[in-house]
């Protein structure tokens, strides 16, 4: 009769069996992905390099290239893409005979070198963040030949981030898009009014800034918070200006995502209602 330490032993191989033989993994799963023997090295001995079929792929090869020396140390440089593909070459093409629509890709990975085709912009992007999850970390420098097509089940792939009730900054922002374009989300709902707090700036109305964009710092749950008293400063909040707004819009749609704007009226105008009593 096994033993309990037995039986975890037993347990945890289970568990690391996959994991052991692991084969590249993409988050979201694409549509397909064929694995195939063998391996593209990314080694100084090899130095690969990215050729791109436009000039508008450029930032998206920078990226990479970025990618690529952080997980495996090397730089790689841009070259003028030629009709056949050199050893080494990291391809990016946007081809209009790729029948993905707009978001699809075609990813190919073998021995000598990576080919990324897409029929738009968007779509090369999205296949180099799977390019960027498929990049080796563990310091041999080894990319698994492999074949991935993918385009996307939804149209809308989106998040939504609260900064009414609690305010996060420009930067902070820009940190989630990264992180939403990273696995391809394209949508980021931004609920800027609420009862807590009103976060845009709407210069012909300035004390919905000026006194809704502020409350009384508590904490924990809301019916059990005690109300502000007479003479507390309200310190806890913050406001995005037009500019931050039009920044976080280009910013985000350099990561092919849009930002979807709610304006909570006419319920949940408490921070509006505070700063023009009128509107009531």
């Amino acid at each position: 009769m096994r033993t309990m330490k037995q039986w975890l032993c037993w347990a945890l191989l289970l568990i690391a069996a996959p994991v052991l033989g692991q084969s590249p993994s993409l988050i979201p799963e694409p549509a397909a992905m064929t694995v195939h023997p063998g391996y593209f090295s990314l080694t100084r001995g090899n130095m690969p390099y990215i050729t791109v079929s436009s000039d508008m792929l450029t930032p998206m090869a920078i990226d990479l290239i970025v990618a690529i020396r952080s997980s495996s140390g090397i730089d790689v440089h841009v070259r003028k893409q030629k009709k056949r593909p050199g050893k080494g070459e990291i391809r990016l093409e946007i081809d209009q005979e790729v029948d993905l629509g707009n978001e699809g890709y075609r990813l190919a990975v073998n021995s000598k070198g990576i080919r990324l085709q897409a029929a738009s912009p968007q779509g090369v992007f999205y296949g180099i963040q799977s390019l960027m999850q498929l990049l080796p970390h563990d310091g041999g420098g080894r990319m698994a030949c492999l074949e991935v097509q993918d385009s996307p089940r939804f149209a809308w792939r989106g998040l939504m981030l609260d900064v009414s009730r609690h305010f996060f900054t420009v930067a902070e922002v820009k940190r989630l898009i990264d992180e939403m374009a990273a696995y391809k989300f394209n949508l980021l709902h931004l609920h800027l009014t609420d009862d807590q707090g009103w976060r845009i700036e709407i210069k012909d109305l300035p004390e919905l800034t000026r006194t809704g964009a502020w409350r009384v710092p508590r904490t924990g749950l809301w019916w059990q918070r005690e109300p502000p008293r007479s003479g507390e400063t309200p310190s806890y909040g913050g406001f995005y200006t037009q500019d931050d707004i039009r920044e976080l819009v280009a910013y985000a749609a350099s990561k092919y995502v849009r930002i979807l704007p709610e304006i909570d009226v006419p319920g949940h105008s408490l921070a509006a209602i505070a700063a023009y009593p009128w509107l009531s």
